[in-house]
């Protein structure tokens, strides 16, 4: 975009990703005047989504980028003497080593075949790819009078004893049940044939016996296992790949603010329905039981396992009120506590990887808070769920809140690249920025991403996040009805843990029959410049989840082992990248955000928002409830909301208090045959409305 902007605006934000779309929402909403640039030609930066297609180009266009040092800007025209000029990094690039990979085969082309004279060929061409079954012309044969009867159809005759029965009253000859007639008329029917081979010329015989070894000599088509490449990519636009997937915890940071704000009346979410995990030793994916009726449904805890698990948990849910069951063990770890509580090895799996989502060393205190988290977010949206995800992907997220700046006045340009900043040399106080345009555009506070700090101001890359995605042709773990699955792969050996969110049609992630796995592990090599197979790292994933690639199930098809496991048709592997900030060298009217790391949830980047959000305006109130359509009156000088002032604070509408599955009193530990009774949230907090269980109703 190369329009004309204004010269002076309150806050400047560069990138759209998630927690500066967050805080450009917020101060738009108060009235700040707000630009928002970005150099991409799509919204959300390392926390967006993209068909099949744009993820291969972004793919192959990042292992291939080069840095763009031109500067065709004249800035000596536009920086004065008490001034200097911070140059924009030319790499703005937060992601290395980049592979993409379909293991599809493609679609064979069939030899032009010409037609004789006693052959129609029947074409039915389209443009671009079509379905297997439509690409191979069909031939129609014209039969000639002295053609072999023994390759006709059976029924023929069958057709024609039929006919006469219809004509003449009574019963035939193989209806008769006389052997001897059925043999007589078999009989001559073979001499009939013979006949008539004896009677035909030479020239027919050899045009009979060519035609004959023409039909031999065609290839025996068999079914496909797997689609061909064609046919894949002919719905690439129903596909939506995460940078940065995540899921939502029900009580949240990031599903409180969007029902406080009412941004959340831009989205919609799924619920995920299932935990999953691999006990050690094992090499099958086995569901871990969370809220009550998991644990008394379970099949893989013994009755006392349910017991003193389901002891535990109400613990963990109101720990601070007893102290005295934790005090000793505070400085130590967390798996130290609930050996002392006397866990079996397999429930202290499910609790430390798929519950508390911690590692063995992590302190006691953690741990508990860990899982108090986990247990408060359960069932605020369904009786078994903890964690909701947004449909069509975690990109939709800063769109909304891109949205919500934009309706409150906020001014958003794509593909504008910010070449450096202006900052005073005395005060050390930012100015400004000058744009790839040559416009240089004045503000009170300037907010970007860390990918676009100036060089002066980093202090070094390293790898973040190492991440694969993979679609295949069925669930990790199939079952009757289509889940939305979180799935914790421990460490084991020299493999590190691994985090796997799978999802698919129900949160239009994918077209039918296809489903899409992200995989997240902490990289084993920190250091930009070293190379590092990510297929090796993933290796593990793989072999637990996957039966392998289609283009080596295709070879060796007569596998019965791993039948149960989908074939993987599609992968993409590269690695998050962060840099450090040199805060020496940082103006002061200057704040980085984050890109997105390891960790589950968005809490990091909504604390990052709101904490900028209260230094820029620290009298103001982090994004209130937006207004709807009906509630705003135009006048002169713009709108203004008839419940402006219609806070969470000063409303009726509070968010729920409650610690989910989990209550304190013994009573509640008596009645371990009654199911969850936790009701659903309130619809007019907004979120409820917007969130579908795995039957596509609305929880």
């Amino acid at each position: 975009m190369d329009e004309v902007l204004p010269e002076e605006f309150d806050v400047i934000l560069i990138g759209t990703g998630l927690p500066e779309s967050v805080l450009s929402g917020a101060l738009s909403r108060i009235g700040k005047t707000v630009l928002h640039v970005d150099s991409n030609e799509y919204y959300g930066g390392s926390w967006a989504s993209f068909n099949i297609k744009t993820f291969d180009k972004l793919m192959s266009e990042t292992q291939m980028h080069q840095e763009d040092n031109s500067n065709p800007v004249n800035l000596e025209a536009l920086i004065s003497e008490d001034e200097e000029f911070l140059l924009m990094s030319a790499s703005q690039q937060n992601l290395s080593n980049c592979q993409s990979y379909c293991y599809l085969s493609k679609q064979p082309v069939e030899p032009n075949v010409v037609a004789g004279p006693d052959e129609v060929e029947i074409s039915d061409e389209k443009d671009g790819p079509v379905d297997v079954a439509t690409t191979a012309p069909t031939m129609v044969q014209k039969h000639s009078d002295t053609e072999d009867l023994s390759c006709r159809d059976v029924d023929f005759e069958e057709r024609n004893n039929s006919d006469n029965d219809n004509e003449k009253p009574g019963v035939s000859d193989k209806q008769s049940g006389d052997p001897a007639k059925e043999k007589s008329t078999d009989n001559d029917s073979r001499n009939g044939q013979v006949d008539a081979f004896n009677n035909a010329t030479s020239e027919e015989k050899l045009e009979n016996a060519s035609d004959q070894s023409s039909q031999a000599d065609l290839p025996h088509k068999e079914t496909p296992l797997f689609p061909f490449y064609e046919k894949f990519y002919e719905n690439w636009r129903r596909f939506n790949l995460d940078l940065s997937p995540k899921v939502m915890f029900s009580r949240g940071q990031l599903v409180e603010l969007l029902i406080q704000s009412n941004v959340c009346r831009y989205l919609e979410f799924r619920n995920v329905t299932r935990t999953l995990t691999v006990l050690s030793g094992e090499n099958r994916l086995q569901p871990v039981p969370c809220s009550r009726a998991d644990v008394f449904k379970s099949k893989f805890v013994t009755v006392v396992e349910k017991r003193i698990l389901m002891r535990f948990l109400t613990l963990c849910a109101n720990f601070e009120q007893h102290p005295q069951e934790y005090e000793a063990y505070k400085d130590r770890p967390f798996q130290d506590f609930l050996q002392s509580k006397h866990l079996s090895t397999k429930v202290q799996h499910f609790i430390i990887h798929s519950i508390a989502m911690v590692s063995e060393q992590t302190s006691t205190m953690e741990g508990l808070h860990a899982t108090q988290k986990f247990l408060k977010s359960l069932g605020r949206y369904g009786s078994s769920h903890a964690f909701l995800y947004p449909m069509y992907g975690v990109g939709e997220l800063p769109q909304a809140f891109s949205r919500l700046s934009a309706v409150f006045g906020g001014t958003f340009c794509l593909r504008r690249r910010v070449i450096g900043i202006v900052a005073d040399k005395t005060s050390r106080a930012v100015k400004g920025v000058i744009d790839s345009t040559g416009q240089r555009i004045k503000c009170q506070h300037l907010v970007l991403d860390e990918s676009h700090l100036p060089d002066i101001c980093r202090s070094g890359f390293k790898r973040e996040v190492s991440r694969a995605i993979y679609v295949t042709n069925k669930s990790v773990s199939p079952s009757e009805t289509e889940e939305v699955s979180l799935i914790t792969l421990p460490p084991i050996g020299n493999f590190p843990l691994y985090r796997v969110i799978e999802a698919g049609p129900l949160c239009c992630l994918s077209p039918k029959n296809y489903y899409v796995v992200h995989a997240l592990t902490k990289p084993s090599c920190v250091d930009e410049n070293a190379i590092v197979d990510l297929k090796e790292t993933f290796h593990s994933a793989e072999k637990t989840m996957f039966a392998g690639t289609a283009a080596e199930l295709e070879i060796a098809n007569n596998n019965e082992s791993d039948k149960q496991k989908p074939a993987v048709l599609w992968a993409a592997y590269f690695n998050m990248m962060s840099c450090g900030v040199n805060n020496d060298s940082l103006p002061g009217n200057v704040y980085v955000m984050s890109s997105p790391g390891f960790e589950l949830g968005f809490d990091k980047a909504m604390n990052e928002a709101r904490r900028t959000f209260e230094i820029i305006c620290p009298d103001e109130e982090f994004l209130p409830r937006a207004p709807e359509p009906e509630e705003i009156v135009f006048d002169d000088e713009g709108y203004k909301s008839e419940n402006n002032g219609n806070s969470r604070e000063n409303s009726n509408e509070q968010p729920e208090a409650g610690n989910g599955d989990y209550m304190e009193t013994e009573e509640d530990l008596q009645e371990e045959e009654e199911p969850d009774v936790q009701g659903l949230i309130d619809q007019e907090q907004g979120v409820g409305d917007h969130v579908s269980d795995g039957n596509g109703d609305n929880a």
